[in-house]
């Protein structure tokens, strides 16, 4: 398996640079690849806070790459819960990780953070 870092992520979002772009469009539509949740986490962070890119927009480019056959990450639904935590609830990145861990495999997260403490409160079955 092939890993891949947030530039090439960033080259294909942007564009920008027609020969990094290219090399970027190459990797991941035709070879097999896995982007780490730590890749992604790096391609919000900028996305978000270089470029003021909406989390509207991460959640849909993310969603996209995820829909290529050819690419990988380690945990699907945790990516896709996090996206939505993401989006929807304003959590930043990291915490919509851990919080998808919760929501899915009902995994206890130790945190100071009352936002988490309560949005886990809330996804509790009754």
């Amino acid at each position: 398996m092939e890993i891949i870092d947030a530039n090439i992520v960033l080259r294909y979002y942007f564009d920008d640079i027609p020969e990094l772009s290219d090399k970027a469009a190459a990797i991941l539509e035709f070879r097999e690849v896995m982007i780490p949740f730590e890749v992604i986490s790096e391609v919000v962070y900028v996305l978000a806070k270089g470029y003021q890119v909406s989390r509207a927009e991460i959640r849909s480019f993310i969603l996209m790459l995820l829909k290529y056959s050819n690419i990988h990450t380690s945990d699907a639904i945790i990516l896709q819960t996090a996206l939505q935590l993401y989006h929807e609830q304003n959590f930043d990145f990291i915490d919509s990780i851990l919080l998808a861990y919760n929501h899915q495999y009902k995994y206890i997260i130790h945190t100071f953070d009352k936002k988490m403490i309560r949005e886990m409160a809330n996804h509790q079955s009754p």
